[in-house]
C-alpha cells in the first residue's frame, strides 16, 4: 500500500485505519448483503456515502463479488452499460478464472475494446443506437455475472442519473431485471437525496418500495473527535479537543468538509495546532472559493441571492414562509420565497430534511454558508 502522509483522506478509500466510525451502518449494509436485501443508501451530500460503500466492500470475503459503478458521468443508458461493463472487469484480477469466463462472455456482446498503454488491461465501450439493444446487452452482462456460484453485490452510485437519460422506461426495465436475480444484491445511492428518494418513495415510480432504506446521518461528534485527535497524537502533534468540536460544528457535521479542514490543518506540519491556526485555515479555504461564490451570486437573480443569503445566515430554516422569518430578513411576499426555495431545491443549492417530525431547509454547501456569514452582501 502507498505510504499515507496525511491521514485525513479527502477522496477515495484507503483502509479501516483512515475511516472514522460508521460501525452501525457498516453492520446494517453487511446484513443486507448477506441476506439478499437490496438497499437504498441516502443522506445529505458529502456525508461519505461512497466511502462507506467501499469500506463495506473491504469487509466482504472472497465468496462475494463486489462491483462499484459511478454513474455520475453517464448521460444515457449506453454510458450506463459501458460504465457497468468496465466496473465488472475491474472487480477481478486477470488471473481469476471467473474473470476469464466473464471476459469471454463479454466479448460475445461485441463491445469496442481498447487497451491501457501502461497496464495492458482492456477497456470496453458500447455504441448501440437502439434502446432495446442496450437493455438486452445489459441484461446479458448482468446475467453472465450472476451465473457465477458466488454472490454478487453491485453498488450503483449516483443512481438518480437515470432520471436524466433520454431513453424511455429505463427504471421499469432495470427493476424487472434486478428483481429476477436472487444472487445479486444492489445498493442504490446518490448525492441528490431529493431526486433519489422520489424514485423509491413515490407510488407511481417503478422502484416504489424496492429494497431497504438506510439514512446516513452525521458521525457521532465524540467518535470523530477521538479519531482526529488520535491521528494527530500518533504523529506527535497536538490539537485541543475543544477545537476539534469547533471544527465539526463549523463544518455542520458534514464528513467531507471536516476531512478537508482536518487535512489542511495536518499539512501545516506543526507540533501544536492553535485556535488561531484553525481560524486562519477556515479563512484560507473560504478565500480560495470566493471566485466560485461571487460567480454564483452573479448568475442568480437578486431575489434568489437574497433568499439564499437569508438561509445561510439563519442556518436551519423551519418556517421560511412564516411571519417571523420574513420580517427578520425583510421579505414581504411569501409566494416569491416559495418559488425561490423550489428553484434552489431543484438546483441542489438547498436541501430539505427534518428533526424528528419538524421539517427544515438548509444550504447544501457548508462552505458557501460560512462564506455568506463572513461577508457583507
Amino acid at each position: 500500500m502507498t505510504e499515507i502522509k496525511n491521514p485525513f483522506i479527502t477522496k477515495g478509500y484507503i483502509s479501516k485505519e483512515y475511516f472514522c466510525d460508521r460501525e452501525e451502518e457498516t453492520a446494517d449494509i453487511l446484513s443486507a448483503i448477506n441476506n439478499g436485501r437490496d438497499l437504498i443508501l441516502y443522506g445529505k451530500r458529502k456525508m461519505g456515502k461512497s466511502a462507506l460503500i467501499k469500506h463495506v466492500f473491504h469487509q466482504l470475503d472472497n465468496k462475494i463479488i463486489s462491483i462499484w459503478v459511478d454513474l455520475l458521468p453517464s448521460v444515457n443508458f449506453n454510458d450506463f452499460l459501458t460504465l457497468t461493463a468496465n466496473a465488472v472487469l475491474s472487480a477481478f484480477e486477470e488471473e481469476d478464472p471467473l474473470y476469464k469466463k466473464i471476459w469471454a462472455g463479454m466479448k460475445k456482446l461485441r463491445p469496442t475494446v481498447t487497451y491501457d498503454e501502461v497496464s495492458g488491461t482492456p477497456n470496453v465501450s458500447f455504441d448501440l443506437s437502439d434502446t432495446s439493444a442496450r437493455i438486452d446487452t445489459f441484461s446479458k452482462l448482468i446475467r453472465l455475472l450472476s451465473s457465477s456460484s458466488k454472490k454478487v453485490v453491485i453498488a450503483l452510485d449516483e443512481f438518480q442519473q437515470i432520471q436524466e437519460y433520454p431513453e424511455k422506461n429505463i427504471a421499469e426495465h432495470l427493476r424487472t431485471l434486478l428483481q429476477s436475480l436472487p444472487n445479486v444484491t444492489v445498493i442504490f445511492s446518490g448525492s441528490d437525496q431529493h431526486m433519489l428518494l422520489d424514485m423509491f418513495n413515490k407510488i407511481d415510480q417503478p422502484f416504489y418500495e424496492f429494497g431497504q432504506h438506510l439514512k446516513l446521518g452525521p458521525i457521532d461528534s465524540d467518535k470523530y473527535v477521538d479519531f482526529i485527535e488520535a491521528h494527530f497524537k500518533k504523529n506527535k502533534r497536538k490539537i485541543e479537543r475543544g477545537d476539534i468540536y469547533n471544527i465539526i460544528e463549523w463544518c455542520n457535521h458534514r464528513t467531507m468538509n471536516i476531512q478537508i479542514l482536518a487535512n489542511r490543518l495536518y499539512s501545516l506540519h506543526q507540533k501544536t495546532i492553535t485556535e488561531a491556526d484553525i481560524q486562519n485555515m477556515k479563512d484560507t479555504i473560504l478565500k480560495e472559493k470566493e471566485d466560485i461564490y461571487y460567480t454564483l451570486k452573479r448568475v442568480v437573480s437578486k431575489g434568489q441571492w437574497k433568499v439564499l443569503s437569508a438561509f445561510a445566515r439563519e442556518g436551519k430554516v423551519y418556517a421560511p414562509y412564516g411571519k417571523a422569518f420574513m420580517q427578520k430578513y425583510g421579505f414581504t411576499n411569501s409566494s416569491i420565497i416559495r418559488r425561490v426555495v423550489q428553484f434552489c431545491l431543484d438546483k441542489g443549492l438547498l436541501y430539505q430534511s427534518h428533526d424528528g417530525e419538524e421539517s427544515f431547509f438548509e444550504l447544501d454547501d457548508v462552505f458557501l454558508r460560512r462564506w455568506v456569514e463572513m461577508t457583507t452582501v
